[in-house]
């Protein structure tokens, strides 16, 4: 028996055809005793992402087990047209199937750059490349003749002698041994199914020319079995998909049929098949072989941000923005406190080499805030634990007022970019990105693609239906997220073409999950209270005839707090919901403080127990006694009233108490919100050892520990508890002393339950 990998499987990526998940695929080839196996989905890599991760973490068990990796080959099934510029219902025009794996990281690149030019510059009912692209991007690709689509096996078909040779000349001259002809039987042998059974006839009249022309030419065969769905018995769910593609009547007789043979064939099954060609199963294991295993990832590479002539470097232009917003906020003598905490975060951020991200993140806010009326949101996670991020305007929350941490956004030792989530008003998100693309290039910066399942399909008469559930339907472009490269994106992603309901294009990427590619990404998200709120500013100033800052609005205003203590909060950010009123009834808030630790626990008390939110209730209003383990925990705790709400308490106290550094600190928090049981240990010990040492009893350091243990992963982040309370009392200042005009805004902006939450 021959070993066998296969080299042309097409997974629920290719939109219109393929069946199977990439899981499902990879665990099938692996069971199998197959050593690797090929992603060749049509005209897209979408799946290459997801197969590499998947791999890669089927990879480490394998070394803990002892057992070989199995290796992933990168591919696609191109469509190649004589020039992709042209149009016409030709063959030639609408494009030749070929079949192209990348053998190495070189030949990984190219198939991004050819497969990225066909969908942005060769569409034309599908992503075609051609022979220029094919010539220009050859390096480190192995090329397989393709199914009876391919032009070899077309022209062969067509009795195109000329044709045929001409073909298979250009390809061999141009891939040299890299150049395979590729044969496939997919014959019907069961004769109660409803099946093609024509293809069989066509395959085997091909593959006695290709065997014929192999030996002339001195060019190998290989044996592929062409995959759209994982086992055998998924033939018929697979031919129902088809039906749901093409909308078309499962009981038509005159639709498309496959040949149901296109399942992911064990080793046993394809030697029966190609029992005569013992040779195109061992070459599908030199392919195997020629692949390198190499890393499709990349740290993020943030590109150059321009800076005027008149400063030296990136830093000395960021320390000018950062001291000019301190002056701007604090004065022009700030306090030794801001200043300290200024130079220790510029430290921080000059020694990880965030300086262009920090520019490029603080243009586009500001160009939104004041070039483009846009209302943006307070901030977005632990990026408002930064003070240079609030004197660049990054955010509205200054962090020394709060307590929040820098740490918790970005550790001395950071190793990768940190997350800065802005939130927008929904009606700008698109004029914005067109002016990010303006600001660094069409080339360089893309939206990312989501992809679109389909439905419960429970009700439908067919018992094929709910197999379908979560595989891809169609794909759009998500709302929220672009990116920007240094460089083309194509150079690190496979991208596309969107079309927006304008009719304008914009570059998307092809795969869903980007991170870890090279490209940086950027987080505005549109949120329709923002836009709610913009509104209500602007009929406040037609109604009124003057203008209100909502970001300058006073954070003390009594007839906010009495609406919010009288729980009359329909419509209010956050706090719209019926339990949340009656919380906010029991509570009794006074500062956004309160509304900040009501917001974190009711997050939490969805996972957990509200037993502490109860007790803070109660603790605020005086009806429950406050008990401290230790008596330093009342500088952390006295806020939330000894109750543990935020993971930067746990920091702090972490610090105090055992004498662990900022970055100790932030790696337990990543410890035990993961749920690391290595590492979580590793830091529980640590924490008795050094609590010990600073004077602490055992008892009262393991009861700490266990509090920390029981529900950290579910405490919130202070830093976006702050914001977003911030924006929920904006919400309520709103409704409390301009009641008409914020209704008459919610109702314009049509908001549903839905938009009142996160």
């Amino acid at each position: 028996m021959e070993d066998f990998v296969h080299l042309n499987v097409h997974t629920h990526y290719s939109i219109y055809g393929g069946l199977s998940r990439v899981q499902e695929l990879v665990v099938k080839a692996i069971n199998c005793g197959m050593r690797g196996m090929a992603i060749t989905d049509y005209g897209n890599m979408f799946g290459i992402k997801e197969f590499h991760e998947y791999v890669r973490l089927m990879n480490r068990i394998h070394k803990d087990e002892g057992l070989e990796p199995f290796k992933p080959i990168f591919g696609c099934e191109l469509f190649v047209a004589r020039l992709k510029e042209q149009r016409s219902h030709l063959l030639e025009d609408y494009g030749f199937h070929l079949t192209v794996l990348a053998k190495n990281l070189q030949g990984y690149r190219n198939l991004v750059k050819i497969v990225s030019n066909a969908n942005v510059d060769g569409w034309y009912l599908k992503p075609r490349t051609d022979r220029v692209d094919l010539e220009k991007y050859h390096e480190g690709l192995i090329v397989l003749s393709g199914d009876l689509a391919g032009e070899v096996p077309f022209r062969i078909s067509d009795n195109d002698e000329k044709g045929t040779r001409e073909a298979i000349e250009w390809y061999h001259n141009l891939f040299g041994d890299d150049y395979y002809l590729e044969l496939q039987r997919h014959e019907v042998k069961d004769p109660s199914i409803r099946a093609n059974r024509n293809t069989i006839v066509k395959q085997n009249q091909v593959n006695n020319v290709l065997v014929r022309l192999a030996k002339e030419y001195g060019i190998k065969l290989v044996a592929t079995n062409d995959v759209f769905f994982t086992n055998e018995e998924d033939a018929e769910k697979h031919d129902y998909k088809i039906c749901v593609d093409t909308q078309r009547n499962y009981e038509d007789n005159d639709r498309f049929f496959y040949t149901k043979q296109e399942w992911l064939k064990s080793r046993e099954e394809m030697n029966e098949v190609f029992h005569d060609i013992p040779e195109a199963l061992s070459n599908t294991v030199e392919i195997l072989d020629k692949v390198e295993f190499y890393n499709i990832d990349h740290d993020e590479v943030v590109p150059p941000f321009p800076i005027p002539k008149e400063c030296g470097s990136k830093e000395e232009y960021l320390d000018k923005l950062v001291y000019a917003g301190a002056a701007r906020i604090y004065g022009e003598n700030p306090p030794r406190q801001v200043v300290n905490r200024l130079g220790y975060e510029m430290d921080v951020i000059k020694q990880n080499g965030f300086s262009d991200y920090l520019l490029i993140i603080q243009d586009i806010v500001n160009h939104a805030r004041h070039e483009m009326d846009m209302m943006v949101g307070p901030s977005r996670g632990p990026v408002s634990g930064s003070l240079v991020a609030y004197c660049l305007g990054i955010t509205t929350i200054d962090p020394l007022k709060y307590g929040l941490l820098f740490e918790r956004f970005m550790s001395p030792d950071c190793n990768s970019l940190p997350h800065i989530g802005v939130d927008i008003d929904v009606d700008g998100f698109e004029s914005l990105y067109d002016w990010v693309v303006d600001r660094f290039g069409k080339d360089n910066c893309a939206r990312l693609i989501s992809f679109l399942k389909f439905r419960n399909l429970r009700k439908d008469p067919q018992k094929y239906a709910r197999a379908l559930k979560g595989i891809n339907k169609e794909w759009d472009i998500m709302p929220r997220f672009f990116f920007i490269s240094n460089g083309p994106v194509c150079n690190w992603v496979p991208v596309m073409k969107f079309m927006r309901k304008d009719d304008t294009a914009v570059l998307c990427t092809q795969y869903e999950d980007v991170c870890s590619t090279g490209l940086v990404e950027m987080d505005f998200m549109g949120l329709r209270i923002l836009s709610a709120i913009k509104t209500a500013c602007k009929n406040i100033k037609q109604t009124h005839g003057y203008s209100i800052d909502i970001d300058a609005i006073p954070i003390d205003d009594k007839k906010t707090f009495e609406l919010l203590q009288q729980g009359d909060t329909e419509h209010v950010y956050l706090f719209h919901s019926k339990a949340m009123q009656q919380y906010l009834r029991e509570l009794h808030p006074t500062t956004l403080e309160h509304l900040s630790a009501l917001y974190a626990l009711s997050w939490e008390s969805r996972f957990v127990s509200k037993r502490k939110l109860r007790h803070f209730i109660a603790r605020k209003n005086g009806k429950e006694k406050i008990e401290y383990t230790l008596p330093c925990m009342e500088s952390y705790l006295n806020e939330t009233y000894c109750i543990g709400v935020y993971q930067e308490q746990m920091m702090q106290m972490s610090q105090h108490i055992a004498g662990f550094t900022k970055a100790e600190s932030e790696e337990l928090r990543k410890a035990l919100n993961k749920r690391d049981s290595f590492k979580s240990h590793q830091f529980e010990q640590l924490f008795y050892e050094r609590g010990k040492k600073n004077g602490y009893n055992a008892g009262d350091l393991q009861t700490i520990w266990t509090q920390w243990y029981e529900v950290f992963g579910y405490n919130f982040k202070k830093a976006q508890a702050v914001s977003y309370a911030l924006l929920a009392y904006q919400s309520a200042y709103l409704k409390a002393n301009y009641r008409e005009e914020y209704e008459k805004a919610i109702t314009h902006v049509k908001m549903k339950r839905s938009d009142f939450s996160l």
